[in-house]
């Protein structure tokens, strides 16, 4: 009777034991698999993170390009002839527009209208924050040319 009492506890030890082990390995995979959801959604937010600022920085490079080549081949001429008014403006930036989307990849235009949806309308402020600095940058070298140029000798 003892061997069978034995035989009893033994089987219910190991009963309860197994299912306190199936229920462990039960919470632990869900943990795990929290965990690794987790982890997937980190690195899916730093590709996109890097992806994003790839795109930016892509349209910052292709803005200043554009800017910069159609200062030199439309503008100048433009000013030169004297011929610089409403309407030149409007198709340097026209110009500039075309040329900024001929240089950025299909890629980071899709990002960046993904993420910014009007992407017409944030090229066109790009371009003239470019423009912008480029004014002042070239106010700024005028100063320091006309400062030079006062300096007593």
């Amino acid at each position: 009777m003892l061997e069978s009492v034995m035989d009893f506890i033994g089987g219910s030890l190991f009963e309860a034991v197994s299912s306190l082990a199936v229920l462990l390995i039960t919470i632990l995979l869900g943990y795990l698999s929290r965990w690794a959801k987790r982890q997937t959604e980190k690195v899916e937010n730093e590709t996109w993170q890097k992806t994003l600022s790839f795109a930016i920085m892509e349209l910052h490079n292709a803005t200043a390009q554009a800017v910069k080549v159609v200062q030199e081949t439309y503008v100048e001429k433009r000013k030169e002839a004297d011929e610089w008014d409403d309407e030149a403006k409007r198709a340097a930036l026209e110009k500039a527009k075309a040329k900024v989307w001929n240089l950025m990849s299909d890629a980071s235009i899709a990002i960046l209208k993904e993420v910014w949806g009007n992407f017409e309308e944030w090229t066109e402020d790009f371009i003239e924050g470019k423009v912008a600095d480029q004014k002042k940058s070239n106010d700024y070298h005028a100063s320091l040319y006309q400062g030079a140029q006062n300096i007593p000798q």
